[in-house]
């Protein structure tokens, strides 16, 4: 680890500068600013100061906070999924079962989102073809999570496939599911999410 009070735990990580950074985890990386922190495997904070990765493959940025570490930033996931079960795709962090858990954060906290999905349906000779975008928010209150003000941007599909996005949430997780009961499909989400939070109220 470059710069000074910085802290590498794990195999297969780096730290290029700054102060006062750690990463817990591996294949990660902060590349400067001050009091970053890595807490998931594959997470990524380019500088600024007091960002944090609390979910697998997270991309963070931060240029101060409130109070806590996080209570101040946007962030940055990439989700996919190809296995059908019954009537939806669930998207998964690690492509397997890594959700992003909300009880990790305040128990009071508001996130502004944007989803982008993509999808490939594998054919004899062809294929199908899906994309989707969607605006909404999530709130905490009380430690409760809810999806709000789901918005469809767009949506694009050939004519005679029937999927849909989604968005729910499954013991206290974000769940992005892509509805439809057609096979060999790949879909790939792009979540943005800009993240405030409190652990108390006045």
């Amino acid at each position: 680890a470059g710069g000074e009070n910085n802290f590498v735990e794990k195999s297969y990580s780096f730290i290029g500068g700054g102060s006062n950074n750690q990463t817990d985890k591996i294949y990660s990386v902060i590349g400067g600013g001050s009091y970053n922190r890595i807490l998931k495997d594959y997470g990524g904070i380019l500088s600024g100061c007091y960002a944090i990765t609390n979910f697998y493959g997270q991309q963070a940025h931060a240029s101060g906070r409130f109070a806590a570490t996080g209570d101040a930033q946007r962030s940055d996931y990439v989700l996919r999924g190809n296995v059908l079960t019954t009537n939806y795709y669930r998207l998964y962090l690690d492509g397997a079962s890594a959700l992003i858990d909300l009880s990790q954060t305040g128990a009071y906290s508001t996130w502004q989102c944007k989803l982008k999905v993509t999808g490939l349906r594998k054919l004899t000779g062809s294929i199908d073809h899906f994309v989707s975008e969607h605006n909404f928010m999530i709130y905490r209150e009380n430690s409760t999570p809810v999806i709000a003000d789901l918005t469809e941007i767009h949506t694009h599909q050939v004519v005679g496939s029937s999927v849909a996005t989604g968005v729910d949430i499954t013991t206290n997780s974000l769940a992005i599911d892509i509805a439809t009961t057609e096979n060999n499909w790949q879909f790939v989400a792009h979540l943005e999410t800009v993240e405030t939070f409190s652990g108390s109220l006045v």
